[in-house]
């Protein structure tokens, strides 16, 4: 017989997160147990020290954490584990809609060292948020290397529907760590938006027997493109709820981030760091003290089983508004309604992030 696991303070904690239903949208919210989790990028006013940055204390702490790569740790606040133990959704929200699904799953965050002074360990870089703009494509390359392997790991699992691959830079993002990181959520369910995707895609193919991933980037490149190299394009869409939120699609059509080839693999690291120094560029950020904040989403198809009609992509999102530095705020509308309403006319934006990617490049 097995010992028993002896849990860790931050798996306790995650014991008592749930997934609750939505039975009006039939999605789920994750309800965690993680707002004692450290805040060091709260504000311009909130400066870290070096023993208050937790992450910076994993390479002391942690041999498996390499100050000089990329390195993977347990989310030490996760809103999913393993030990909550699986529930199979069920296949009618209505039948019971005030049950709760354990919040199952795997948390993990990758670091790689910081560009702040107030973190120790460095990439030689200036102090700035934004360490994608200033990283050199090998190591942003081997970022990506480290998520597809561990992708490939975590899905595995067959109890897993979907792997989230993300990251928030700068505090108006939602990082609340100011050391740089990305994240990966491992989930028992689709999310939302994924869900509605494919659900399109799916309606799509059936009714015109081709991919509506394929027909957008068709259209996109035909309309012109922000940028784009060997194997991705970079656009705005017009149903961007951000101003300034743009979308990669691959110029081939696959499911995964597992499926990339090496060129795409570069050729995605490029796109990301010439994304983000356009922002730089957009919103003319002084790189010596910090910079754009934004959102990446690496967004793969559902798994087991492989969801076949839905390709992968990546979204980057500012929450900027304009080069005032004002952010877009999810204000009545958005939040209440769920009805997005977008302040910058798409063909305003798309000029001034022409004129950007041309500077990045």
């Amino acid at each position: 017989m097995e010992p028993k696991k002896v849990l860790s303070e931050a798996e306790t904690r995650a014991l008592q997160n749930t997934l609750c239903p939505n039975f009006y949208s039939g999605t789920y919210v994750t309800n965690a147990n993680r707002n004692a989790r450290p805040v060091t990028n709260a504000s311009e006013q909130s400066k870290v020290t070096t023993k208050e940055c937790p992450f910076c204390a994993m390479y002391d702490t942690y041999p498996e954490c390499d100050k000089d790569k990329p390195s993977v740790i347990k989310n030490g606040f996760p809103s999913h584990i393993l030990e909550n133990g699986y529930e199979s959704p069920p296949a009618d929200f209505l039948a019971d809609p005030f049950h709760k699904l354990p919040a199952y799953g795997v948390n993990e965050v990758v670091l790689y060292p910081g560009g702040r002074n107030d973190c120790k360990y460095k990439l030689g870089i200036p102090e700035i948020a934004n360490v994608f703009a200033a990283m050199p494509v090998e190591y942003l390359l081997s970022i990506l290397e480290i998520l597809i392997n561990r992708f490939k790991a975590l899905m595995e699992n067959t109890l897993v529907s979907y792997i989230a691959i993300f990251e928030n830079s700068g505090a108006a993002a939602g990082s609340t760590v100011s050391h740089p990181h990305c994240q990966t959520y491992v989930l028992p369910i689709i999310p939302a938006k994924i869900a509605l995707e494919l659900a399109s895609a799916n309606t799509y193919y059936e009714k015109y027997q081709t991919n509506l991933f394929v027909t957008e980037r068709k259209h996109e490149i035909e309309k012109g493109v922000l940028y784009q190299n060997d194997s991705f394009i970079i656009f705005l869409p017009p149903y961007a709820e951000f101003p300034y939120a743009v979308k990669m699609l691959p110029k081939r059509f696959f499911n995964t981030i597992a499926e990339l080839t090496n060129q795409e693999k570069l050729d995605l690291a490029d796109a990301i760091k010439t994304t983000v120094t356009a922002y730089d560029h957009l919103f003319k950020f002084d790189k010596q003290t910090t910079a754009v904040p934004y959102m990446l989403g690496i967004k793969s198809a559902p798994i087991n089983p492989i969801a076949e009609n839905y390709c992968f992509n990546v979204e980057i999102v500012t929450p900027l508004r304009s080069n005032t530095h004002q952010v877009k705020l999810n204000a009545s509308m958005e939040t209440i309604f769920n009805h997005h309403v977008n302040p910058v006319l798409t063909s305003d934006a798309v000029e001034n992030l022409a004129e950007a990617f041309a500077k990045a490049k």
